[in-house]
């Protein structure tokens, strides 16, 4: 009979209780009418019409769920706001929010209900520029709750009254007898350049010296231990809090703490490898071993191996297709019809514990060699590294290697003790082979592991914008280093690398011509700066600009033609000289900053890139000047070169007239930028080669391991002196582009060993890849290794010498590096006293909001991590001590990339229970 009539079917639209758009009715009609026409031969058409509306359902059901989720987001955003209070009321319920400064707010945490006493900041340039200090905006780059919050309702955050006028203002107090503290202040973190880039955190007092520090445990052990509770303290104090409680002593102890506060500005084996043995060049197993389970990744396409259990041991392990002969060059494969004979012998698995006894069957091989291996069974797929068909290793026992490799500084000879005296423990078990034997067998099972990283950092993709680059002291001997060794800063081996001849030293000059003009300049603006200081309190004149004046002379007396720069540098410090303490502080600490910058060392290409040339010819054109525009250029003028960026938004907030004296300035920046960029840009940037990387030879070989190919060359560039090679100190001086730096290499490495390991790590600390400095970690190692891997230089590279890695890297690729911000990061900065604050990156933090939470030092993370395996390779010969690194830096990389994903799971569910 024919089937019943199909139900009318509903559009599928979006429903929240749980329904699919009448998709139910259709499934349950389609199974009625198989089953009736299953006889009649029909069922083949009605399967294929059944699987297709069950695809439309779930097509339904997905569309669903994205809907939901967009109007959930929609729904917490609204509540969220709904919630928001600038003054606490009597109701409950509230969120808190109070706008710092021009560019910071501080908000209470919310999530379906106020999380109590739990505050983010919030940094916001426009509704596209926002940083959050929350942990999913911080660790896992998400989209937060807070930065919808404030894209979503801009203009009701933005008209709110900040506290201060002066962006990061040290402390500000917050609220009082709230959430069961009785004082809540934003205190800023210390180690800001000028006040400027400084983080926020949050201090609260519950009374008694009970204080609570949100960014270091010191606050919880004492009241003088965290310098954030007591700048708290500073701040409590000025607004009266609790003056009344606080013992003699405690104030005496108190004042000193705040004038130490004042002027927190600046910052106070075993055996590891040797020459391979005449045995065991090779295994009998051979196929990819898989990572263990700790260390997989859902990317892995090698089967994953079952879990060792020692009852699962077979009796004898069997030959199979995959068996083979263990001699190196051999090819011989198992044969059962063959008249070869098969055997079966005893064999010793070495496990974590003990030694177990099994039979292994093997073969006679063809091949006639000294070694006389036997074909035997890979034995994968047991978790068994099968060597010579006598002495077998499971695969667990490599895992805790690799364990102790990860989490401490263990030499093999020293796991190979602990092995050792856990089977003198067991007293039925054999012992455990000998160091020397040991090391053999762990190079040659590394071969076969699979631990490269399939993944790239799930935030920072292929090729990181903010690259992170540093050397690490994981030395060898110089006799042990050989001809084969070839990083990125070496000429191949074979063929002739590119020569440019026509870029040279002298090219990418500083602003101002004169280096002693510019010593006595900086001179003056530091000495006027300290005495400004000094008489802040004393009112008076103001600033003793006698060395400034003296500068002034100086700079007139220059012919002007020819001394551009310096002649429209003379009005600008005419006017400075005129600012007085009492009515144009901040505005003359904001000068001296941006003029040092202006009188440094290093390349005007430092101050800025040749991309604001454009925005600082047209701003500093004399003339009328909409605003519109020059609210443009100031906006460009924030993202790279900040020190003008905050006079200028200091005239703008304060509505103060930009001076012609300081538009003239700007101008001859513009026209320098483009000089020098036009002077050092004479060849086209060279080409990408795909085949580049196919022709090289191994990493094992090279010293040079990289997640992506070599794509490049780097040339030879004659016209440097030492150019491919250690220049010495006099012929880098020459080359006019290194700037007068205290930081020295040479106290790294000793003069008798190798010159360490460069690595490369995103700010998530993967590595993404590193080689082997035959002599002294330089310039040239951060310049090649980029150049020859990456198609696009990275926006931001941190380096703790980009004071002068900025000159050497324009000097010879312009082109290539023109949108490239070199700085040095913040743990590094307090050795670079006599560079120029444009090499910091804490002075871009503070007018670009993102760069606040870069975790700038994780390459010192990564490189403590590479120090545990710093001994083993001082004792090791070369081709040991690449292929450790190389394993250590896959099982670094997994497990970082394991624990971010876990995070991410535990935030979700987290935030999914919340919602349920």
């Amino acid at each position: 009979p024919p089937p019943p009539p199909p139900p009318q079917h509903r559009s599928p639209s979006p429903d929240f209780n749980g329904s699919n758009g009448g998709h139910d009715d259709d499934l349950e009609w389609m199974a009625g009418a198989f089953a009736q026409a299953d006889n009649a031969g029909e069922g083949v058409e009605l399967q294929a019409d059944l699987d297709h509306r069950a695809y439309l359902a779930g097509l339904d059901e997905a569309y669903d769920r994205e809907a939901c989720a967009v109007i959930e987001l929609e729904q917490l955003v609204d509540g969220y706001a709904a919630c928001i209070t600038q003054n606490y009321g009597t109701g409950g319920g509230e969120a808190l929010c109070i706008r710092l400064d021009p560019y910071v707010w501080v908000l209470e945490d919310w999530d379906d209900y106020t999380k109590a006493g739990r505050f983010v900041h919030i940094t916001a340039m426009s509704p596209e520029a926002i940083a959050c200090s929350c942990p999913d905006a911080t660790n896992h780059g998400q989209e937060c709750l807070h930065k919808s919050l404030f894209r979503a309702k801009w203009a009701r955050f933005v008209n709110f009254i900040p506290v201060s006028l002066d962006p990061d203002p040290p402390s500000i107090e917050i609220c009082r007898n709230q959430h069961d503290r009785l004082f809540w202040c934003s205190v800023l973190k210390s180690g800001a350049v000028n006040g400027m880039g400084g983080k926020q955190t949050m201090v609260s007092w519950a009374g008694g010296k009970t204080w609570r520090c949100g960014s270091c445990a010191g606050g919880s052990k004492g009241l003088f231990n965290c310098v954030h509770v007591g700048r708290a303290r500073v701040a409590q104090i000025a607004s009266a809090a609790m003056a009344e409680e606080d013992e003699d002593s405690e104030d005496d102890e108190l004042e000193r703490q705040r004038d130490e506060l004042e002027n927190m500005d600046e910052p106070r084996g075993g055996e590891g490898g040797g020459d391979d043995p005449s045995t065991a060049l090779s295994s009998v197993s051979y196929r990819p071993i898989p990572p263990p389970p700790w260390l997989r990744l859902p990317s892995d396409t090698v089967p994953p191996t079952p879990l060792f259990h020692l009852a699962d041991l077979p009796l004898i392990f069997k030959c199979t297709a995959t068996s083979r002969c263990g001699t190196l060059g051999c090819n011989g494969v198992f044969d059962r019809s063959s008249d070869r004979e098969i055997d079966q012998r005893p064999c010793k698995v070495y496990t974590t514990t003990g030694v177990v006894v099994r039979i292994v069957e093997t073969q006679a091989c063809t091949c006639r060699t000294r070694h006389k291996y036997t074909i035997g069974p890979d034995l994968v797929e047991c978790g068994v590294f099968n060597l010579n068909n006598r002495s077998l290793f499971t695969h667990e026992l490599f895992s805790s290697l690799f364990t102790q490799l990860n989490t401490s500084a263990t030499p093999l000879a020293s796991f190979r003790l602990n092995v050792h005296r856990d089977y003198s423990n067991n007293p039925n078990s054999l012992p455990f082979i000998s160091p020397r034997a040991f090391n053999n067998v762990f190079y040659i099972v590394e071969k076969l592991y699979r631990l490269e990283t399939p993944e790239y950092c799930s935030q920072c993709g292929k090729f990181p914008s903010v690259l992170i680059c540093d050397g690490v002291a994981n030395c060898i001997s110089n006799r042990k280093i050989t001809a084969a060794l070839c990083p990125p800063t070496e000429p191949p081996p074979a063929g002739q690398p590119p020569i440019i001849e026509d870029v040279g030293p002298g090219r990418n000059r500083p602003f101002l011509a004169q280096a002693a003009l510019r010593k006595r300049l900086i001179g003056a603006l530091e000495q006027s700066a300290s005495i400004e200081e000094e008489e802040d309190e004393g009112g008076g004149e103001g600033v003793n600009v006698a060395s400034v004046r003296e500068v002034i002379g100086e700079l007139k007396d220059l012919p002007a033609a020819r001394y551009r720069a310096e002649a429209a540098l003379a009005p600008l410090l005419l006017e400075l000289a005129n600012l007085t303490l009492t009515n144009r502080r901040p505005l003359f600490l904001l000068y001296v900053t941006f003029l040092l910058q202006v009188a440094a060392h290093e390349p005007v290409l430092q101050l800025a890139p040749i991309s604001l040339a454009p925005s600082l010819l047209r701003f500093g054109t004399p003339g009328p000047h909409l605003q519109e525009h020059d609210k443009d250029d100031i906006r460009w003028f924030a993202s790279r070169c900040p020190s003008l960026a905050r006079v200028l938004l200091f005239h703008t907030s304060h509505q103060l007239p930009v001076p012609p004296s300081l538009r003239a300035l700007i101008f001859e920046i513009g026209n320098s930028v483009q000089s020098n960029f036009n002077r050092i840009t004479t060849h086209p940037e060279p080409g990408i080669d795909a085949t580049l990387d196919d022709a090289r030879p191994s990493w094992r070989v090279t010293g040079s391991s990289y997640l992506m190919p070599k794509i490049r060359t780097r040339p030879l560039y004659p016209r440097f002196a030492g150019d491919g090679g250690v220049a010495s100190k006099a012929e880098k001086a020459k080359e006019g582009d290194i700037p007068p730096c205290t930081k020295l290499y040479n106290t790294y490495t000793k003069a008798s060993q190798s010159g360490g390991v460069m690595a490369l790590w995103c700010t998530h600390s993967i590595n993404y890849g590193f080689h082997f400095i035959p002599r002294g970690e330089g310039r040239n190692d951060v310049f090649s290794a980029i150049f020859s891997h990456w198609p696009t230089a990275p926006k931001i590279i941190v380096y703790d010498f980009a004071c002068a890695l900025t000159g050497y890297c324009m000097s010879r690729e312009a082109r290539y590096w023109q949108d490239t911000l070199f700085v040095i990061d913040q743990l590094h900065q307090k050795d670079h006293r006599r560079c120029s604050n444009a090499c910091y990156l804490e002075t871009y933090m503070s007018t670009d909001p993102t760069l606040k939470y870069i975790n700038s030092s994780a390459a010192e993370c990564g490189n403590n991590g590479l120090g545990r395996i710093r001994l083993s390779m001082s004792y090791m010969n070369q081709d040991h001590a690449i292929a450790l690194c190389r394993l250590f830096s896959n099982i670094w990389n997994r497990v970082k990339i394991i624990s971010m994903a876990e995070s991410k799971a535990r935030k979700e569910a987290k935030r999914a229970k919340g919602r349920a």
